[in-house]
């Protein structure tokens, strides 16, 4: 029979424990954590935090270091991730009391990716330096597996940091650990890795194969998650999201949609709270690109939502932040509208977090051009254009020239022919990433230009080729202006 006590007050407790010798204490703890693990038996689990602080007052390091590994997948599995932080630094701390030995650093191996990942969701420092332990580890002592999870973690901080550069090489590599271990559970994951960086360079074709690839792999979200990748991040749901986005450039936007939708759905069906932001961030980002404020405000308001309740808002909040500010801006409030994504923009970096910094410094460049501040929006592009050459980030390559050319012409004193040399030149980049959508927006523009110029022959020709070949979203902002300016031209379609 168990009978249960408590002490009528805190200074009682405290009172009588203090007068405990160490021997004495930590005799007690291991008797009381061993007689817990008795009581609760296979459940035991449940009560790790407990059983870790007891064992280690019991000076048993061991038993102790594994019960805060659990309470830190724990915490993980619940996205308390700061919380997580805390359990795996404890264990951390207990494992390096013990002897060296080739079990011990794999014990490590797993902590530090347990820390590394609630680092990275709490936008925490010390990513890449618990990561880059737990690829040294897996080296040492590690399996193929092990080392694979250690290369996708170091992927996801290259990712985030922006270096599309150092990313392409542990995604191949990833690949490569994957097809030779031959199980889905990898298979499914590096291929993500691979769709992921393609796309931000600016390759949209591979980065779709690859998703698809991920798709047809076998891969089940409900059997083939793991916290050792992304913190138990699903992929099937992030693969309809990414092939959404990527559908988008290539010249499919209602497609683009309907898969970043889907995407949604699938994240909420599985219940994948890590997911789940991802998803309704690349609906929101397809919604901009597609200039559909309203859309892209609910979809910012989801996400904010989501991610707060999946533990990942410092990631994704900056994000939501710029997409607010550019709805702002496309609905006449420029000066609220350009704060938001300039406030965005600096927060994310201060963070470390450097991805799609190109993409978010063209959408402030074009809102200050919008709000008649363009000299100040030349000086933010140009910037933005020197980092996308030494990081690989391509994606929006051509719009930053096609925004380039636009500045040029509200500059106090306009110069046409770089700008229509800037026209050109994003219309060739979009022709060789088959990017049909930035090849008609940048189309548009020079068309534009020319008609300006009294060159309508020579504009109709271009904007009515390129706007044959689409076969849908034609309600979308680019399509409609592109529509109304060959009625213009005298090339009504």
């Amino acid at each position: 029979r168990l009978s249960c006590y408590r002490f009528r007050h805190i200074l009682f407790q405290r009172y009588l424990y203090d007068r405990l010798d160490e021997v004495e204490r930590a005799f007690l703890h291991e008797e009381f954590g061993r007689a817990l693990e008795a009581l609760y038996g296979k459940g035991k689990e449940q009560i790790a935090l407990s059983l870790a602080r007891h064992f280690r007052e019991a000076g048993l390091a061991d038993k102790a270091a594994a019960y805060m590994f659990v309470a830190g997948e724990q915490a993980t599995d619940a996205t308390a991730f700061r919380a997580a932080i805390l359990h795996y630094e404890s264990a951390l701390g207990l494992l390096h009391t013990l002897p060296a030995s080739t079990e011990r650093d794999r014990r490590e191996l797993d902590v530090q990716l347990g820390l590394g990942y609630g680092r990275h969701f709490s936008t925490a420092p010390g990513q890449a330096e618990a990561f880059s332990r737990a690829r040294e580890l897996a080296e040492q002592v590690g399996t193929d597996r092990q080392l694979f999870w250690a290369l996708t973690a170091l992927f996801v901080v290259s990712l985030w940091g922006g270096d599309h550069r150092l990313g392409r090489g542990l995604a191949e590599q990833c690949l490569a650990l994957a097809l030779k271990e031959g199980d889905p559970a990898l298979i499914g994951p590096a291929h993500d890795l691979v769709g992921r960086n393609a796309h931000s360079r600016g390759d949209f074709p591979k980065a779709v194969a690859h998703y698809k690839a991920l798709l047809a792999a076998g891969y089940d979200s409900r059997l083939h998650v793991d916290r050792r990748c992304m913190a138990g991040a699903e992929f099937g749901s992030i693969a309809r999201g990414m092939i959404g986005w990527s559908l988008w450039f290539l010249g499919y936007p209602d497609q683009a949609v309907q898969w970043c939708r889907d995407g949604v759905a699938s994240a909420r069906e599985i219940g994948g709270s890590l997911s789940l932001p991802y998803v309704l961030g690349y609906e929101m980002f397809v919604h901009v690109l597609r200039r559909d404020t309203q859309a892209a405000e609910e979809s910012s308001d989801e996400l904010m939502r989501a991610a707060t309740e999946g533990g990942s808002i410092g990631l994704w909040e900056d994000r939501a932040l710029i997409s607010h500010g550019w709805s702002k801006v496309q609905q006449g409030e420029d000066a609220e509208g350009i704060e938001g994504i300039r406030t965005g923009l600096s927060r994310s970096v201060s963070k470390g977090l450097k991805i799609g910094y190109c993409d978010f410094s063209a959408l402030l460049a074009d809102a200050l051009r919008i709000g008649g501040r363009a000299e100040e929006g030349w000086r933010v592009l140009e910037e933005a254009l020197s980092t996308s050459e030494t990081v690989d980030e391509f994606r929006n390559e051509s719009e930053i020239q096609r925004i380039r050319g636009e500045l040029l012409l509200a500059l106090p004193e306009p110069d046409p022919s770089e700008a229509e040399a800037n026209f050109r030149q994003a219309i060739e980049i979009a022709k060789g990433q088959e990017a049909k959508s930035y090849e008609l927006r940048a189309t548009t523009s020079l068309a534009r230009l020319l008609q300006s110029q009294g060159r309508e022959e020579e504009a109709g020709e271009m904007l009515s080729q390129v706007f044959g070949w689409f076969t849908e979203g034609f309600d979308t902002g680019d399509l409609h202006e592109a529509r109304v300016l060959l009625g213009e031209l005298g090339k009504e379609p």
